[in-house]
């Protein structure tokens, strides 16, 4: 009886690690998704705002997940019949 307990316990920790290790991996895929999505809304923006210099790249992305995470960003459509 005792062993059966054991196997159920070893079981459970297994299950909860293989979730812990799941959920870590959404999270990283999540924020993955979500610079690839700020690179490319940095890269389609103007030329003249001199985001041709990688830094500023950067720094445009960092300034757009800050914003993003503070809920400063709204996200809008294009208009086909102006």
């Amino acid at each position: 009886l005792s062993c059966w307990l054991f196997v159920c316990y070893c079981r459970t920790v297994q299950n909860d690690r293989k979730r812990l290790r799941q959920s870590k991996k959404a999270a990283r895929r999540k924020a993955r998704k979500a610079k690839l999505a700020d690179e490319k809304l940095v890269s389609r923006l103007k030329p003249e705002l001199g985001l041709n210099n990688p830094y500023e790249k950067r720094k445009m992305r960092e300034e757009l997940q800050m914003a993003r995470a503070s809920g400063r960003v709204v996200t809008g459509e294009i208009d086909h019949n102006a």
